[in-house]
């Protein structure tokens, strides 16, 4: 075990500036590329898009890059900048997200991205590197300075006192372990930083940073915390037409929240429910006319949608207080991350991303402020859903193949032990239903959903229709599908779907059993997945519970949990409750079999046929 010195110099290895990579190819070539999630696009005065995404995925592995168009769109360039930190000589990977690009009052583009010790270490930091001539043939970037701690997304705004104001975010505690599944190299660990940096929780908040430089230096202002749990906050900045400032936050379950500072961002409101949204990115951005534009999930614009679909653009004549209009940019499930830009004639570019851990594209919308009010494009150049950067599928697949392969070695080892699947299982022919607005989804818990008694918990043999569901491969475009790398079917790694009892739903629950046999007492090791809440019980005991504890990844995955377990010589219960995400309704239950154990659904298994 690390002393806490020692963790503390891992951690200052995020100090050290990265390297701009201006000739990234072929290293960083579209062919390379396995990943997309959109951060940002920026037009220059001399009418260049820069966009950015990040690559590698959102983990410790991340990493950005950025391309350019001189077409409005249309077509891109290769990767021009790649802001990739990891360095092999370095004892763990450092991490690069954010990267939004800005261009300033004078016409030079900043880039403000986020640092950090494997994939968030506490602290983390916002980095900034200018380029002064962004239209160029060969662009030329400043050397990285690191403004303050945390994470910033959203675009800097200039205030009517010619101050620069930046909104960033210092998540919470909770953030540092949530992904710790995604630490993918044998060089992290994502619960290495778990204790440090409480000096700094004062601060995770939601900030302003502000500078009175054009950018040369930034003081930390003020900043508001959210009453409702939250994970990134991403906030986005307006100065109102009174001179406030305005505050638009997100949060995990309870949508968009907003806050108010009429001293230049010292003192804020108290937040309150603003919008109601799925938990993910909006956009909200002053138009040259004066408007303001909102990209957001959903339409009408009140509407929470179940997932991240239907991403639409509105329209505010009023500072935000009525929004009109409605132009879906695009209504698939799995889009989202939107960020604009706009030009001196009126044009908007909105960028976004597809199914970003499996598509991984990321996507413009060209369009005017006459399309979002007719609700349709109307103007001569608007263009929907162009490709601004899709990855090489082969190596995505690669990607997710070494990701099982980590999370196999990290939970099992090198065992010898074949892991097999419960080969059925019986389900309860019915479902529970909690209401969503008493879900606590914190970093992917289901209060109070799991703890719900339900009737086969209660009294399992008095009038439970059973239904017996065999593992199959996971649905095509499920989040639990996934490549198997050892050459072997789906089937064999015991996805089991709640589909033939409810379709998902947020807050649905489903109860399935198994019983296995052992000729002696033992230890056994379970891997696990859920989609999207589990509590797994053997013999009575509790060993994964998330009414009580956090998940620690954002995707679901068929290896996701490891759980080793005592098992007694006989019939042993297993017991699998699972809560419904959106999206997604199943659980996966592997187990470690030397060849020896037997399985049942039957409650009297000592009398039946096993498998």
């Amino acid at each position: 075990m690390k002393s806490l010195d020692e963790i503390r110099e891992l951690a200052d290895l995020a100090l050290i500036p990265p390297l701009l990579n201006t000739n990234p190819l072929p290293k960083y070539g579209y062919d390379k590329l396995d990943y997309g999630m959109t951060v940002g696009i920026e037009r220059t005065r001399g009418g260049r898009l820069w966009a950015s995404w990040v690559a590698g995925g959102d983990n410790a592995k991340a990493y950005m890059v950025f391309a350019t168009s001189d077409d409005n769109g249309t077509t891109w360039s290769d990767p021009r900048l790649v802001i990739d930190p990891a360095e092999e000589s370095m004892p763990l990977t450092r991490s690069a997200i954010g990267g939004v690009p800005w261009l300033d009052p004078q016409g030079r583009l900043w880039i403000y991205f986020s640092m950090s010790a494997s994939y968030f270490d506490g602290r983390m930091g916002i980095w900034t590197t200018r380029c002064d001539n962004p239209d160029s043939e060969s662009p030329e970037w400043s050397a990285p300075t690191r403004i303050w701690h945390g994470f910033a997304l959203n675009k800097p705004i200039v205030l009517s006192s010619g101050e620069w104001a930046l909104p960033a975010a210092l998540w919470p505690r909770e953030n540092i372990t949530c992904c710790a599944i995604e630490c993918l190299t044998d060089r992290d660990d994502g619960t290495l930083f778990a204790d440090s940096f409480h000096e700094l929780d004062e601060y995770r908040i939601s900030t302003v940073l502000v500078s009175s430089d054009e950018g040369l230096s930034w003081e930390l202002r003020g900043g508001v915390k959210l009453p409702c749990a939250r994970d990134f906050d991403e906030p986005v900045l307006i100065e109102r037409q009174d001179g406030s400032l305005w505050m638009i936050l997100r949060s995990l379950s309870e949508g968009m929240w907003q806050t108010t500072s009429n001293d230049e961002g010292i003192t804020w409101s108290e937040p309150t429910p603003w919008l109601a949204h799925v938990n993910s990115r909006h956009l909200v951005q002053r138009l040259p006319s004066g408007r303001l534009l909102l990209v957001k999930h959903g339409i009408p614009v009140e509407v929470r949608t179940k997932s991240r679909s239907h991403l639409t653009a509105y329209l505010s004549e009023d500072d935000g207080i009525t929004w009109k209009g409605g132009l879906v940019l695009d209504q698939r499930d799995g889009v989202s991350y939107p960020d604009g830009a706009m030009s001196s004639d009126g044009t908007i570019f909105v960028s976004y991303d597809y199914n970003r851990d499996t598509d991984g594209e990321v996507l413009l919308a060209r369009f005017r402020e006459e399309d979002v009010f007719a609700g349709k494009g109307v103007s001569s150049d608007a263009a929907l859903c162009l490709t601004i950067s899709r990855p090489n599928p082969h190596a995505v697949i690669a990607r997710h193949v070494a990701r099982k392969e980590a999370i196999l070695r990290r939970l099992v080892g090198n065992t010898t032990i074949p892991f097999t699947h419960v080969p059925k299982w019986r389900v309860w022919d019915g479902v529970a239903e909690v209401a969503t607005n008493k879900l606590n989804m914190n970093n992917g818990g289901a209060l109070p959903a799991l703890s719900t008694q339900l009737p086969p918990e209660i009294c399992p043999e008095s009038g439970i229709l059973w239904i017996e569901l065999t593992p199959a491969a996971p649905p095509s475009g499920s989040m639990l599908s996934s490549h198997d790398p050892t050459g072997g079917t789906h089937g064999r790694e015991g996805f089991v779907s709640f589909a033939n009892v409810s379709s998902a739903g947020e807050g649905k629950l489903g109860y399935a059993q198994a019983y296995v046999h052992s000729p002696e007492g033992r230890r056994v090791t379970f891997i696990l997945g859920a989609d999207f809440w589990m509590q797994f019980r053997v013999n009575g005991k509790t060993y994964i519970d998330h009414s009580i504890e956090m998940r620690p990844t954002w995707a679901p995955d068929l290896h996701e949990f490891r759980c080793d377990v005592p098992i007694l010589a006989g019939w042993n219960l297993i017991e699998v409750k699972v809560a419904s995400g959106a999206l997604g309704f199943a659980f996966a239950c592997q187990i470690g079999n030397p060849g020896d154990l037997k399985f049942s659904t039957t409650a009297k298994p000592e009398i039946a046929a096993v498998s």
